[in-house]
């Protein structure tokens, strides 16, 4: 599952700022310099409680046509052991019966056009409703975090996750708020959330 969330943000359906700028310091003053994984917020254990509870609900969604797209590549796979024991009769020299054979063929392309046409028919389905269900509250998540940053007093926020550019190349422990801020953010009652100003 968290693999599966992961994918949101590798296909870009979703964009983070790499960083979030601030506010400038009081004269003199040292810019608060921090870090956060946004990947984070999709994880099962620890990650924000309505971002994950979206996704579920996604999932539930595409369980019937995941289900479809899964039975067709075992069907796929069974269809491709009989062509290749029609093969290897051809290789043996094993009298086989051609006609069943080419039909044999022919049923394995045409399996493989539907799937892969079905395939592409989920993939682009499964990115709208990526993008109407679980969009809204990640984008929900990233409000409240610049409100949060903006509490805090910090200069700048790096995102570390994995599918952005990682232009930090070391902090210690303590300049990551990824676990403070979810917490925080799961600690809000959802009128809060829904009332950041967009």
């Amino acid at each position: 599952m968290k693999h599966y969330l992961f994918l949101f943000l590798v296909f870009g359906i979703f964009s983070a700022l790499p960083v979030y700028a601030q506010p400038a310091q009081p004269v003199g003053a040292a810019p608060k310099i921090v870090m956060i994984d946004t990947a984070a917020f999709f994880d099962e254990k620890s990650g924000i409680t309505r971002i994950l509870t979206a996704a579920k609900n996604l999932t539930a969604e595409f369980a019937g046509k995941k289900s479809e797209l899964q039975q067709m590549s075992a069907r796929v796979q069974q269809v491709e052991k009989e062509v290749a024991a029609f093969r290897d009769n051809v290789t043996k020299g094993i009298p086989f019966d051609e006609r069943a054979a080419t039909a044999k063929v022919e049923e394995l392309d045409r399996l493989k056009r539907e799937g892969k046409f079905r395939e592409d028919e989920y993939n682009a389905l499964l990115q709208k409703r990526q993008t109407q269900i679980v969009g809204p509250e990640y984008s929900a998540a990233l409000k409240v975090l610049d409100e949060y940053v903006n509490s805090k007093g910090y200069g700048m926020v790096f995102d570390v996750s994995k599918d952005q550019n990682r232009m930090l190349m070391f902090a210690t422990a303590q300049y990551d708020i990824t676990k403070d801020f979810i917490t925080f953010y799961n600690a809000r009652p959802p009128t809060a959330i829904n009332s950041v100003p967009k």
